[in-house]
């Protein structure tokens, strides 16, 4: 479980997680939208996702989409994504150590 797949529009956070989480011997991708996302696991197959501040409709879309065994965490959700097995949300409020301390225990 190497390889992670960042879904969201923010560059800058996506840029943070990629040093940190690249820092603990993750690999983690970029991509702004749940097509490309998508794209990028039918070709990939990645079974660890990271969902940024999607609208409700996307992230329920790409939550639908979600394979047994695909571990997903999701940030700042305005909606209870939690029903879904297989998911954990995070927010971005928490202080950045405590949200490092989450990722670490998630995906390692």
């Amino acid at each position: 479980m190497n390889n992670v797949l960042l879904v969201g529009r923010d560059p800058n956070f996506a840029w943070a997680l990629q040093k940190v989480l690249g820092g603990l011997g993750l690999n983690v991708d970029h991509v702004y939208t749940v097509s490309e996302a998508e794209q990028r696991k039918a070709h990939l197959g990645y079974k660890t996702f990271i969902l940024d501040s999607l609208r409700c409709e996307d992230m329920e879309m790409f939550l639908m989409g979600k394979g047994t065994g695909d571990k997903v965490i999701i940030f700042d959700v305005p909606t209870p994504a939690s029903s879904f097995d297989g998911v954990i949300v995070l927010s971005k409020a928490e202080p950045l150590q405590s949200m490092i301390r989450s990722l670490k225990e998630h995906l390692l």
